[in-house]
C-alpha cells in the first residue's frame, strides 16, 4: 500500500508520486500502470502545469522543480526564495488574473502547526505574499 501519495491530471492520464523520486502515469479508466518518470525531485506533492506539459514537484522543504514527461528538470522554485518547511501539496492556476500562480499547502514543523497555503507567481518564480491560514476554518 502507498503512503503519501499525490495526484496530478494532464487531461488524458493521472499522474502520481509517493515521496520519491519516481512520478508514475496511470489510466484510471482502464485501471492500469501506463508508465514512469525518474523524477530528479522527490514528489510528495505535485501540480501539472499544462503551458510546460510538465509537473511542479517538492518534497517538504526542498526547491519546487518543474519536471518534464522526460523526467528533466526545466525550471525552479529555489527553496530559498518561497521558505517553505512542510510542503505537501500544491495545485497550478492559469485562471488568476495575473498568473499563472501555483498555490502551496504548506504544514511548517507538522501537524497542529499552522496550515497554510501560499501563492507563487509562475511567470517570475516569486512568493506573491499571499496566504491563507486554513486552520482558521
Amino acid at each position: 500500500m502507498l503512503q503519501d501519495f499525490v495526484i496530478a491530471f494532464d487531461g488524458t492520464h493521472m499522474f502520481g508520486g509517493a515521496a520519491a523520486n519516481t512520478i508514475y502515469e496511470m489510466d484510471f479508466v482502464n485501471k492500469v500502470l501506463i508508465g514512469t518518470i525518474s523524477s530528479p525531485q522527490q514528489v510528495r506533492s505535485i501540480a501539472y502545469d499544462e503551458a510546460a506539459d510538465a509537473f511542479w514537484c517538492a518534497n517538504w522543504d526542498t526547491d519546487i522543480t518543474l519536471v518534464s514527461k522526460a523526467g528533466v528538470a526545466l525550471n525552479a522554485l529555489p527553496a530559498a526564495t518561497h521558505g517553505l518547511l512542510g510542503m505537501y501539496g500544491t495545485a497550478y492556476d492559469n485562471w488568476t488574473s495575473g498568473g499563472p500562480y501555483l498555490w502551496i499547502f504548506d504544514q511548517g514543523a507538522g501537524a497542529g502547526m499552522p496550515q497554510i497555503i501560499y501563492q507563487a507567481n509562475l511567470s517570475n518564480l516569486t512568493m506573491t505574499g499571499f496566504s491563507y491560514d486554513v486552520m482558521t476554518d
